[in-house]
């Protein structure tokens, strides 16, 4: 007497297959590390790394059941900001600014010490160790106050300082502004050069300042005369 061997239709043979793949990764995916929100703890301007918190906390399956824990803080994170053609543009980072943490493929660990183009000290991918934070996305409660939509702007927070470029022209608004060259300061416009103040002091580092070409301490005016007179123009 033979006995028959059920056969799976190739439905139900492409269900099975899909079951198993969606296994596999759903058992995967929880170490591979892609990007994440994160929050500064503390930030070294000499090596230019930080001390950083993830902002959001692992479910982890214990004995009692899924618990949410807290990631450990990441040390010596790389920080990523503007930097091309011999400039670039720093930001006074501090603790509770918040930011991206982005999971290399590869282990950084020999391209972050030496640069250039180098080999993995360490075969592993999107492992923690290898994050770099951008400072960036920020929470609903850090949005900024007065966000302009018709120009560009560098800013503080409190809105107490800001470079605004828009199409109309720049504005810069501060408490103050000091301006220090080694060399000239030279400005040119077409139309007027207008200031405004309580007071305008003009100073020179050397002995005498030049106004239209005439020096202001050695300058004479022509057809002096006594009374209640106006003098001539400067010569």
């Amino acid at each position: 007497m033979s006995t028959s061997v059920p056969q799976l239709t190739p439905d139900q043979l492409n269900y099975a297959e899909t079951s198993q793949w969606k296994e596999i990764l759903s058992q995967a995916l929880p170490d591979l590390r892609v990007a994440i929100p994160a929050i500064i703890q503390s930030f070294d301007p000499v090596s230019q790394t930080c001390t950083v918190q993830i902002a959001l906390r692992e479910v982890v399956r214990t004995q009692t059941g899924p618990q949410n824990i807290a990631i450990q803080p990441i040390n010596k994170v790389p920080v990523s900001l503007p930097r091309a053609g011999g400039l670039s543009l720093t930001l006074p980072l501090k603790a509770g600014d918040e930011g991206m943490l982005i999971f290399c493929d590869m282990c950084i660990d020999l391209w972050w010490s030496r640069g250039g183009i180098q080999n993995q000290f360490e075969r592993r991918r999107h492992d923690l160790s290898d994050a770099i934070f951008i400072p960036g996305p920020w929470s609903q409660p850090r949005v900024l106050s007065n966000y302009s939509t018709n120009s560009a702007q560098l800013r503080t927070d409190d809105d107490t300082v800001i470079l605004d470029v828009a199409e109309a022209g720049i504005t810069l608004t501060a408490p103050k502004v000091s301006i220090n060259t080694t060399g000239d300061v030279d400005i040119t416009a077409q139309g007027n050069v207008n200031i405004q103040g309580q007071q305008v002091v003009i100073e020179s580092m050397s002995d005498d300042t030049t106004i239209d070409g005439s020096d202001y301490l050695d300058h004479k005016h022509s057809g002096v005369q006594s009374g209640s007179s106006d003098t001539g123009p400067v010569t």
